[in-house]
């Protein structure tokens, strides 16, 4: 797998990069209480007497984001008693802002202007705004809420559909109040695990439920193709959990499964319940019968060893993290590089699989082989191609020319893998990187008049068939994209230039939580990114390459001296 691959390559060539202090073992042995404790008493926020019309749809919308109150049971309170019970808070409208007006005396109506900039559905999966081609959108909208006097007192008669959450409430981590859950699945192939990402402002026992009743219904939709259901003989209909001194699952069918797939299947509930600060055993039974598995084998999340080493390019050579060149060709000016990717080689000799692409008389081309044994020409025409990318455990190379994406296996000739791009089949690819655990594909599409975006799609595997599906874009439309990398299974840093100047941001695989990040130090606008699980983003940047560094990510030499720039272009980590 690629996790255990990655500590032969840091021991094989270099020394540990050094970038996070995340331990490098991610073996799952134990999952961590979803509950964390006891919840603190819920907030006592209800409706004042006499208050007017506007008030109310201000404090209900206020309370419409409560952690704590899973029903929404303060929320409900600002509605006429004959809502309380109907309101459906199982949806959310994810908005930038909202503005509550002063109520219409004609109509009893109070308008809610709203910038709406996505969805999220029952399950916890997020959908921006549908955009014009070349990115995500946000839309103006007012709603109407229809105002009702219960016993002389203002409550809600008609609230509409679902909740009203401002985009700062969806994160990954921090104060907001929906955080990123994600669900693990099995790849294709059964090799490693998949996230799956949801949100959900749940904790405790509920989000314990909550996570089950997600796995029993299975991946969401562009992960189909991607990934496995749980095992057919488990009876998810029966299906239970409980949270006391640990995490209890009762899956009824689970004892019939052969050693690995329980195994596998241990993998899957560890890392999905694995939710918070306290760690604690997990435990299947079927029928109240434990069900034994292999801890010492538990399948981690696909890209969770952290820091693998980084190498970036210095006049044509290869140069590893601290300035030294590689052994070998590679580490001359053979080759003339322009970029690169790395990867292990899956025969376990420790020897690293290298992609490179050289530039002559104004055209690329993709040279692949291994570093201590060279390169050769992969076979695709000369053209303007953007830096390669390794598909993990594929031993694989993927790279744009033009509109077309190519997939080159070692020793077999390059073969177009099959995209719809939809209203944008005229794009040019302007980056290309395929996610930790395989399963995802991102790209950088630049259509002929418009800004260039980041699309997201599923990389789905039949055999030897390989194709893109349910492409999206993913950033919004103002912003013109340069480059992108993964920095885990579901975050992406990006760099480009937005309606400020150039920047660099993050944001979801599935386009929630678009942040823009620290870019100070940087000389100019980044030319290309390079990101790893648990590891700090390298950019290069006015000819020289910068790492960040310290508690506000500010952008420094990646080695002494610190306030010199270290020459260098196309920042890579090991893949």
């Amino acid at each position: 797998m690629r996790a255990t691959l990655l500590v032969f390559g840091a021991v094989a060539v270099l020394a540990s990069a050094g970038c996070s202090g995340v331990p490098s073992s991610s073996r799952p042995e134990f999952v961590k209480s979803v509950g964390g404790g006891s919840p603190p008493p819920l907030p006592t926020s209800t409706p004042e007497a006499g208050a007017d019309p506007a008030s109310i749809v201000a404090g209900f919308l206020a309370a419409n984001v409560n952690p704590l109150d899973a029903k929404h049971s303060t929320a409900r309170q600002f509605l006429a008693p004959e809502q309380s019970a109907k309101w459906d808070d199982s949806t959310a409208t994810v908005v930038d802002s909202y503005q509550v007006g002063s109520m219409n005396a004609a109509t009893r109506t109070v308008p809610v202007s709203v910038v709406k900039i996505g969805m999220l559905t029952r399950q916890g999966v997020y959908a921006p705004v549908p955009g014009s081609p070349g990115g995500t959108a946000s839309e103006a909208v007012t709603l109407s809420f229809v105002m009702k006097l219960v016993n002389g007192q203002w409550r809600i008669q008609v609230p509409g559909q679902g909740l009203i959450v401002r985009a700062t409430e969806l994160a990954s981590s921090g104060s907001s109040a929906y955080k990123l859950r994600s669900l693990y699945f099995l790849d294709s192939a059964g090799r490693h695990l998949v996230a799956d990402p949801r949100y959900t402002a749940l904790t405790g026992p509920a989000l314990a439920k909550w996570l089950l009743e997600r796995l029993q219904e299975g991946p969401q939709q562009t992960l189909s193709n991607a990934v496995q259901k749980l095992p057919e003989q488990i009876n998810l209909k029966a299906a239970e959990v409980t949270e006391r001194s640990g995490v209890g699952i009762e899956l009824p069918g689970s004892g019939q499964l052969d050693p690995d797939a329980r195994t596998r299947l241990a993998s899957q509930l560890a890392n999905t319940f694995a939710q918070s600060a306290q760690p604690a055993p997990i435990t299947i039974t079927d029928g109240g019968r434990p069900v034994t598995y292999d801890k010492d084998h538990l399948l981690a999340a696909a890209g969770t060893l952290n820091n693998p080493p980084a190498f970036y390019i210095l006049d044509g050579s290869l140069r590893q993290q601290n300035g030294d060149p590689v052994d070998g060709p590679l580490g001359l000016k053979t080759y003339g590089l322009t970029s690169a990717a790395l990867a292990l080689s899956p025969d376990g000799s420790g020897n690293f699989l290298v992609a490179g692409v050289t530039k002559a008389g104004g055209a690329s081309t993709l040279l692949v082989g291994t570093l201590k044994g060279g390169l050769r020409k992969a076979g695709i025409p000369p053209g303007e191609l953007t830096r390669p990318s390794w598909a993990p455990d594929q031993s694989e190379v993927w790279v744009g020319r033009g509109s077309t994406l190519y997939r080159v296996a070692r020793a077999a000739r390059p073969v177009a893998v099959p995209i719809n791009l939809g209203p944008g089949s005229a794009a040019q690819i302007r980056a290309v990187r395929v996610s930790p655990d395989g399963a995802r594909l991102v790209l950088v599409l630049a259509a002929d008049q418009g800004p260039a975006s980041a699309y997201v799609g599923t990389v789905a595997r039949q055999g030897a068939s390989v194709r893109v599906e349910a492409l999206a874009p993913i950033t919004p439309s103002n912003v013109d994209l340069t480059d992108i990398d993964w920095n885990d299974q579901t975050t992406l840093y990006a760099i480009g230039v937005g309606p400020s100047g150039y920047g660099v941001w993050s944001v979801q695989a599935d386009g929630a939580a678009w942040t823009e990040r620290n870019r100070q130090g940087l000389p100019a606008a980044p030319q290309t990114i390079a990101a790893a699980p648990g590891a700090v983003a390298w950019v290069s940047s006015n000819g020289g390459v910068f790492k960040q560094d310290g508690p506000n990510q500010t952008w420094v030499s990646p080695f002494q001296p610190l306030n010199a720039t270290v020459v260098g272009r196309s920042p890579t980590y090991l893949e």
